[in-house]
């Protein structure tokens, strides 16, 4: 497979051996008991098709694809999608998986750190927003309902979503299972972030309508619906040459954006919506847009609970 290195897995099984994996960018990479994933773990507590792995230049992401006991990280259940670290080990059963990126590779391996600090000061801060739609129930779905359908209506909805963050000058970061991961960078923050709303609330009406379509032959007993999340905030591009492990584009997602969007897919069914920005998103595009506050939700990784917000109908 061709690409850039992104980060190395070393997965250690139950029985005691080792594997490992190098992923590249744009690859996905699925960890279960069925012999058809990438890690194949012997375990009994394992799901048949238990978690995902997705890797694109801005780094990796762990989801979990609705396993019966869960996957760790740290310790900690995820509900939805995780970007991981190099300091990260996630348990899926009784396997360990420990994960090296390679940007950080990079950075370790300047002496004294001089070189990293040059680095460093070569990057500079980009306005940034990030927007995962997630089709709820696809897991389950692909267990219990015809293959063939589940396929077609899943390529069908992914195909007008890429089409929608194409047309708001959005581009597409990752797939990973029944979710996709988009971004828009640059140095006005209220015009990426209300490029993005819109994409939001495009998707939201797109995933309606052909819901409603026909084309989807299981609505009375499994409705065809999308969560779409949208966070804002801060990320750090790279000069041209400043390291050879950034993506294409010279983008490293850091930290916050995308910790607070995956943050927003674990909460986003507790609070009864199927689309939800941050208070950052939403204090950048109410002028524009309409919104309904939710009020203060905590969020994991923020010391303060934090105001979303949801687009009025």
């Amino acid at each position: 497979m061709s690409g850039e290195v992104i980060a190395t897995l070393l997965v250690k099984h139950p029985d005691g051996t080792e594997q490992r994996l190098v992923m590249r960018d744009g690859q996905e990479v699925t960890a279960g008991r069925e012999i058809s994933n990438d890690i194949v773990i012997n375990d009994p507590g394992v799901s048949r098709v238990h978690s995902s792995f997705a890797a694109t230049g801005s780094g990796l992401v762990l989801a979990d694809r609705s396993s019966t006991n869960g996957t760790f990280v740290n310790g900690e259940k995820i509900i939805a999608m995780r970007d991981l670290t190099s300091q990260d080990i996630i348990d899926i059963g009784r396997a360990k998986i420990s994960v090296q990126l390679s940007s950080e590779e990079v950075l370790e391996s300047v002496s004294g750190g001089t070189s990293a600090r040059a680095m460093t000061a070569q990057m500079k801060p980009v306005s940034v927003s990030v927007l995962v739609a997630r089709i709820k129930g696809i897991d389950t779905m692909k267990q219990t309902l015809p293959t063939n359908d589940v396929a077609e209506m899943q390529l069908k909805w992914m195909g007008g979503v890429r089409e929608i963050v194409k047309e708001f000058d959005g581009q597409i970061d990752k797939v990973i299972g029944g979710s996709i991961v988009a971004l828009w960078m640059g140095g006005d923050e209220k015009n990426i972030a209300l490029r993005a709303a819109r994409s939001m609330q495009k998707i939201s009406e797109y995933t309606s309508s052909i819901a409603s379509s026909g084309d989807w032959a299981h609505s009375a007993t499994n409705p065809w619906q999308a969560s779409v999340v949208l966070s804002s905030g801060l990320g750090l591009q790279a000069a041209q040459g400043a390291s050879a492990a950034q993506s294409d584009s010279g983008f490293t997602l850091m930290g916050d954006p995308v910790n607070v969007a995956f943050s927003l897919e674990t909460i986003i069914d507790e609070v009864g919506e199927l689309v939800v920005m941050d208070d950052t998103t939403g204090q950048l595009v109410r002028e524009a847009l309409e919104l309904r506050s939710l009020g203060d939700i905590p969020l994991q990784g923020r010391s303060e609970p934090v105001e979303i917000y949801t687009l009025s109908s």
